[in-house]
C-alpha cells in the first residue's frame, strides 16, 4: 500500500484453516518471458534500472500465488495499489504502461487492483494513493467481510475519481464471512536467512491451540488469557460464527404466472404484464437533445436522437421482485424492506434475472439503452434535472438533496414525486445499468435510440446517481461505468421493453 512496506494481514472465517492476505506498495512491472507474462512486485527501497535488475530484486506475483496454492493455503486476497506509471518503460523491451491483467487460480484467491487494466491509479495529495486511503478508511468502520470491504473501497474511490475505477480479478463471493483480523508489518517480501530458531511466542502458541480446538469454550479462554491479545478480535470474529447456526430455507416452488389480460398500450399508460411482471410506463416516442455542453468531457457532443416509443418500468426494482425470481437477496440494505430497490447486482447478474423472469412470464424485458434512459428520464425537459436546475429539497435520494435517506441508505421506490413520464427515481436512490457498452464520448453514437453495442463491453454503462453521491452525479446527462462482474451497494436497474 502506497506509504507503507508489504503487510501480512490475517483472515478469519468459519474453517479456515489457513488464510493469508497480502498487500503490497510496489511498483508492478508487467515482464512477458518464454512462459508468459507475469508481475514482479519491487521492495520500496529496490534498486531496479533494467528487467535484469527486475528480475532479481523483485518477486514474480505469478510464482507468489504458485506458492501460495502449493502450501494448501484456502484463501488468498492480494491487493495492488501500484501509484505511477511503469518508470521502466524505456528500458524494459516489453513493459506496458500501468497495470496489466493478472489470473487467479481458482475461488480461494483474489486479486484487487487499485485500477483498472492499461490505467495508472491516482496518487493522492497525502501520505497514500487515493485507493490505500479509501482502503484504510474502510477499515476504521464496523467490520466487513472481504468482498463488501473490497466493495466499499471500490465505491470510495470512485467519490474521489470517477475516472479510477479499481479492478478485481477473482471471485469475491467466496470470500463472504470472511474478515480481516489483524496484521503485521514485513520488512521484505524476499525469504529471510535462515538462522537461529525464533523463540515460540506463548500468545502465539495459544492462539494456534485455539484454532485447532475451534470451540467457543476454546475461544473464550483465549480471551479470558488475553483480553487486549493480538488475536482477541479475530477470536471474537471466530466465536460468532461458531455459534451463527446456518438456516436451511424451504425449497418453495414458484406459484403459476397469472397472466393479465392483454391491452394495446398507448402512450404514457401503466401496464402490468402479469403478477410478478413490473409495473411499465408506455413512454411516447420522440426526438430529443442528448448530452450537455456543460457536463464532463464522456457527455459530448450533444447530438440529436430519435427514440421510438417504448415501456420503460414505473420503478427500480425492488429486493422483494428480486428475491421473487432468484430466490435470493443480494442487498447491503435488507433492513430497508421489499421495496426498496435492490443493489449489489452486476450486469451479469440483471441478465440472469431477465432470463429468469422472461422464462416465467412469456415476456421480452430488456435493459434499456442509454438513449432511452435519459429521454425518459429528461421527459421532455432540457434542465439539469426534470424539475429544474438547481437540486432543490427533497426531490430525490443523495448526498445533499435534502431528504431523510441522504448519504444513509437507499430510500423506497416511489419515495418523491414521478417526472413529467410518471416515473420514479431517475435521479440518485441507486445507479441504474443500461444495456450499453463503455465509451468515452458521444462520437460516433447511434442517433436512433438503439442501445451501443460497440467500445469497451467489458464495460457497461450506468445512469442516475445515487444515495450517497453528490448532486451533481443525480443529473440527467450524467455518465458512469463499471465492469460486467463489478457489484456495489449503489448499483441497480430497472427494466424496458418494446412497446406494443
Amino acid at each position: 500500500m502506497a506509504g507503507n512496506g508489504p503487510v501480512a494481514l490475517r483472515l478469519a472465517a468459519r474453517g479456515a484453516r489457513s488464510s493469508t492476505i497480502l498487500s503490497a506498495h510496489s511498483t508492478a512491472v508487467r515482464v512477458e518471458s518464454a512462459s508468459g507474462a507475469f508481475f514482479c512486485l519491487s521492495n520500496p527501497g529496490a534498486r531496479i534500472n533494467d528487467e535484469k535488475d527486475i528480475r532479481s530484486e523483485g518477486v514474480a506475483l505469478r510464482d507468489l500465488l504458485g506458492d501460495l496454492d502449493d502450501a494448501k493455503v484456502q484463501k488468498t486476497v492480494v491487493i495492488l495499489d501500484a501509484c505511477r506509471d511503469n518508470p521502466y518503460q524505456t528500458r524494459t523491451r516489453s513493459a506496458k504502461k500501468g497495470l496489466a491483467r493478472v489470473e487467479t487460480a481458482g475461488n480461494a484467491t483474489v486479486v484487487a487492483f487499485a485500477t483498472a487494466e492499461g490505467k495508472t491509479a491516482d496518487d493522492g495529495n497525502g501520505r497514500n494513493g487515493v485507493y490505500t486511503t479509501a482502503f484504510l478508511g474502510q477499515l476504521r468502520q464496523p467490520p466487513q467481510d472481504i468482498r463488501d470491504l473490497l466493495d466499499e473501497t471500490a465505491n470510495a474511490v470512485a467519490r474521489q475519481n470517477k475516472d479510477q475505477k479499481p479492478k478485481i480479478y477473482g471471485d469475491t463471493g467466496a470470500f463472504k464471512g470472511v474478515y480481516l483480523t489483524g496484521g503485521t508489518q514485513l520488512a521484505s517480501l524476499k525469504p529471510e536467512p535462515t538462522g537461529r530458531p525464533a523463540q515460540i511466542d506463548p500468545e502465539d502458541e495459544a492462539w494456534q491451540a485455539t484454532k485447532s480446538a475451534n470451540t467457543a469454550a476454546a475461544y473464550d479462554a483465549y480471551l479470558s488469557e488475553y483480553p487486549k491479545g493480538r488475536f482477541a478480535s479475530a477470536a471474537r470474529i471466530a466465536k460468532l460464527a461458531l455459534q451463527a447456526q446456518p438456516v436451511v430455507q424451504p425449497v418453495v416452488q414458484p406459484p403459476p404466472v397469472r397472466p393479465v389480460a392483454p391491452v394495446t398500450p398507448t402512450a404514457e399508460q401503466t401496464i402490468k404484464d402479469c403478477d410478478v411482471c413490473p409495473e411499465m410506463v408506455v413512454i411516447p416516442g420522440g426526438s430529443f437533445q442528448m448530452g450537455s455542453n456543460d457536463g464532463d468531457s464522456d457527455e459530448k457532443p450533444v447530438h440529436t436522437v430519435n427514440v421510438r416509443s417504448f415501456a420503460m418500468g414505473k420503478y427500480e426494482v425492488t429486493q422483494g421482485q428480486w428475491k421473487t425470481v432468484m430466490g435470493s437477496n443480494p442487498s447491503r440494505f435488507t433492513d430497508c424492506g421489499d421495496d426498496c430497490p435492490v443493489e449489489k447486482v452486476n450486469w451479469d447478474d440483471v441478465q440472469e434475472y431477465i432470463k429468469k423472469l422472461n422464462a416465467r412470464s412469456g415476456k421480452q424485458y430488456r435493459l434499456p439503452s442509454e438513449a432511452e434512459w435519459e429521454y425518459a428520464a429528461r421527459a421532455g425537459t432540457t434542465t439539469t434535472y426534470f424539475w429544474g436546475n438547481d437540486i432543490g429539497k427533497n426531490n430525490a435520494n443523495c448526498d445533499g438533496c435534502g431528504s431523510r435517506w441522504d448519504n444513509k441508505t437507499t430510500a423506497p421506490v416511489g419515495s418523491f414525486k414521478a417526472n413529467g413520464f410518471g416515473l420514479y427515481d431517475m435521479s440518485g436512490n441507486v445507479w441504474e445499468w443500461v444495456q450499453d457498452c463503455g465509451n468515452n464520448s458521444y462520437s460516433g453514437a447511434p442517433s436512433d435510440g438503439s442501445a451501443w453495442m460497440s467500445g469497451n463491453c467489458g464495460q457497461r454503462v450506468l445512469r442516475g446517481g445515487s444515495w450517497h453521491n453528490s448532486p451533481g452525479y443525480a443529473r440527467a446527462a450524467i455518465r458512469f461505468g463499471n465492469g460486467t462482474t463489478f457489484r456495489n451497494n449503489d448499483h441497480g436497474f430497472r427494466l424496458a421493453s418494446d412497446a406494443g
